[in-house]
């Protein structure tokens, strides 16, 4: 998946776009971004979107819904 694809919004405001949730919620936990930085990259109008989208990853991490890929 392209940087593009993740970064960009889409066209559609319903749409759900995982790979980007998700790398929002790497930005603030790996890269100890604030929300206010993580809105600008993405392109968001509110952190509270940045903030429901990490807080939906970290409650799909917490049940398993995401797991480690193993690389042979």
């Amino acid at each position: 998946m392209s940087t593009d694809l993740i970064i960009k919004k889409l066209k559609y405001r319903r749409t759900a776009n995982p790979a980007r949730a998700f790398a929002m919620y790497v930005c603030q936990e790996y890269g100890n971004m604030s929300l206010r930085n993580i809105k600008q990259l993405f392109g968001l109008g509110h952190t509270g979107s940045a903030s429901y989208s990490i807080n939906k990853i970290r409650h799909e991490l917490g049940r398993g819904k995401w797991k480690k890929e193993e690389k042979d």
